[in-house]
């Protein structure tokens, strides 16, 4: 029995209205659904909870298909759906959909034209990682081991001005950029003095969670009502445009700019818990409005 709703405490009105034709449900991983080191049963102190795994298994029951749209790479996502009993998934931060685990692939990062080499390796010769390394030294590095066996774009970890980045990639024949996919805790780095690190997505420009989020949406012949996302970064806060309702988990609203973005927008409300606790709260909403709506 999963527990009672508990609406975000920016919810109107007209939540449970807005979210009764829901049936998908896209959702970060890390920071969101998933809880400190990576577990589904991590709460957000570093204890243990049920309760965002008994929601997902509620939310499964009642039709829901559940979406996770990550960083990770394909094989790492694989073996989660396979852990949570799902199927599909958005790989590389919005890079590659993948379908009934790895059925059927669905490349959506572009941009770069012909050449030899994954769109990986063409970024790796770009001297895009060196330029980044000059304009920021000591704050940004490789987000090893998780940047090995990849296909399209590079993670890395640091704290940079994103905006000066993205102006001095311009600079390189290829069309790159670099975005934000929340702060995160290595066990292991060398980034001496930067307190608060985020991982960020070295990839082709116009990829993105957001790109991908709505051409899935179109292949499966569905309009944004009918779907919520969960996130706690800025590249996920983007998803807001192409779904219903976006909930941003706890965690996330800590970051003051990306708090204020969030206020901007309609749609978006801010849940009263963190990582998986907020996510157990955005989908109980949608399991509360299916069954007020029957």
């Amino acid at each position: 029995m999963v527990a009672s709703v508990r609406l975000p405490a920016n919810a109107d009105p007209g939540l449970a209205a807005r979210l009764r034709a829901v049936r998908y449900v896209y959702t970060d991983l890390d920071g969101t659904l998933l809880g400190p080191g990576g577990s589904i049963f991590t709460s957000p102190g570093g204890g243990l909870t049920l309760d965002p795994a008994a929601t997902l298994v509620a939310g499964l029951g009642a039709g829901l298909e559940v979406v996770p749209i990550s960083g990770r790479n394909k094989w790492q996502l694989l073996g989660d759906v396979r852990l949570l009993g799902l199927d599909d998934y958005i790989a590389e931060a919005g890079c590659l959909i993948v379908r009934d685990r790895m059925k059927e692939e669905i490349p959506v990062a572009g941009g770069f034209g012909p050449g030899e080499g994954s769109v990986f390796d063409r970024i790796l010769s770009s001297g895009a990682l060196e330029l980044l390394a000059r304009e920021f030294p000591g704050r940004i590095e490789p987000h090893d081991p998780w940047n090995e066996d990849r296909d399209f774009s590079h993670v890395l970890r640091g704290n940079v001005n994103l905006a000066r980045a993205n102006s001095a990639l311009t600079t390189l024949d290829l069309p790159i950029s670099l975005i934000d996919n929340g702060i995160i805790h290595p066990r292991s780095h060398t980034l001496a003095g930067v307190d608060e690190i985020h991982a960020y997505h070295l990839l082709p420009a116009g990829a993105g969670k957001a790109g991908a989020l709505a051409l899935d949406l179109s292949l499966r012949r569905a309009t944004p009502a009918e779907a919520i996302a969960v996130g706690d970064s800025a590249s996920d806060l983007e998803l807001a445009s192409h779904v219903e309702a976006f909930f941003l988990v706890a965690n996330g609203a800590r970051d003051e700019s990306l708090a204020a973005r969030a206020a901007r927008l309609d749609n978006v409300y801010v849940t009263a818990g963190e990582m998986g606790l907020g996510w157990a709260e955005a989908v109980r909403s949608v399991l509360h409005a299916r069954t007020a709506r029957d």
